[in-house]
């Protein structure tokens, strides 16, 4: 197989400690803490269930708009008098999900720029090549789909507590995200560090371009959108209003973020169709002749030999004499042709070892393009 399991587990794995240890260092930097250390922990459990009814609600947007808005609508019912603080549902909610909405959205914020530097650099690691029929016409796609464990340190206000050991005092600057906490409390508090493991998605489909600029052009998006909302969580330890704007920013830009993308691969022309004036090259087959070859999914090849290639059964009439040695000619997507060479002297070459676009759907299995693959 072109993916084995163990390998793609320990990339996985390598590139979650890494995005770890960088994420740990920025929310250092920014000092993003918080007087309540359950507002992580049911981040990571909501986010659990929502990725049972969908794996992309995996992401920490969703998880943490919904415990956002929660906490702030059940805070303000509360504490305007318009339901009981001592007991009943609002009272229960209030005081287990009473959460600090601004680290809560720095974190979320944070994460999501680890995701896109994940994404960018991992993400089209593993790209699944599929068939689809759009329309009347054969048109190749792939999926990409990467989830990466993340640990990291989070930075919670212990306060009339204890503390055996040696403590360090902190910047006045710092943290530059603050708590929501009165500043005589927070002068005398001591930040304790606590860890934590997150769950880091990405899911995405393309047809437009091959999955390297696809990855490319969502980690740009996620990380304007990290930006955004990391921006907005600062405003928000200044502006208690920004709380709200913050916690509904997350899903609902998240979400148009998706729309986007599906409206651009849907308005755009398929990359991977069928063609007549030579052979598309949709994948490549693990350690195969065009692999070695450097050979490219979206590449064209036009001849073999100096012997001109229309169609795949001309590929095929040139490679059955299994020619010791052979040259390429081809053309990327983007128009710019290009040479590779390939020799096996001992058994000759008898084929190249790739995935092309069939010219009638019978011939291929298809995926419906009305089905789960365009719903992300």
């Amino acid at each position: 197989p072109k993916y084995k399991v163990f390998d793609m587990f320990m990339s996985s794995l390598l590139f979650g400690i890494i995005a770890g240890l960088i994420s740990s260092i920025i929310i250092t930097v920014f000092g993003v803490t918080s007087y309540n250390s359950k507002g992580i922990e049911y981040l990571l459990l909501l986010s659990l269930m929502l990725m049972i009814i969908n794996p992309r609600y995996v992401c920490l947007s969703y998880s943490g708009g919904i415990l956002g808005i929660i906490s702030l609508i059940n805070s303000y019912l509360v504490e305007n008098g318009f339901v009981n603080k001592d007991y009943g549902f609002f009272a229960f909610i209030y005081n287990h999900i009473n959460l600090d909405v601004t680290a809560l959205m720095a974190i979320v914020a944070i994460m999501h720029l680890i995701e896109a530097m994940l994404v960018y650099i991992d993400g089209d690691t593993i790209a699944i090549p599929i068939y689809i029929k759009k329309e009347d016409k054969v048109v190749g796609g792939f999926i990409m789909q990467r989830f990466w464990l993340v640990p990291a340190i989070f930075y919670v206000i212990a306060t009339n507590i204890n503390i055996s050991g040696e403590l360090f005092q902190t910047p006045n600057w710092w943290p530059i995200i603050r708590p929501d906490l009165p500043a005589n409390i927070l002068e005398k508090a001591v930040v304790a560090a606590a860890p934590i493991f997150i769950i880091l998605g990405y899911g995405d489909f393309t047809v437009a371009q091959t999955p390297k600029e696809k990855v490319k052009k969502s980690s740009k998006s996620l990380l304007l959108f990290s930006f955004s909302l990391l921006v907005l969580s600062f405003i928000s330890s200044k502006v208690y209003y920004f709380k709200y704007i913050a916690v509904l920013f997350a899903p609902i830009c998240h979400e148009l973020l998706i729309a986007h993308e599906k409206h651009f691969e849907n308005k755009c022309e398929p990359i991977y169709t069928y063609t007549n004036d030579g052979v598309l090259v949709f994948d490549t087959l693990s350690d195969s002749p065009a692999e070695k070859m450097n050979i490219n999914s979206g590449d064209k090849i036009i001849s073999i030999n100096n012997t001109k290639v229309l169609n795949l059964g001309d590929v095929e009439e040139i490679l059955n004499g299994k020619p010791p040695y052979i040259w390429v000619e081809l053309i990327d997507h983007k128009g710019k042709k290009k040479v590779s060479e390939f020799k096996d002297y001992k058994n000759g070459v008898e084929g190249l070892g790739i995935l092309t676009i069939p010219k009638y759907s019978e011939n291929a299995p298809i995926i419906n393009e009305s089905g789960d693959i365009f719903k992300k």
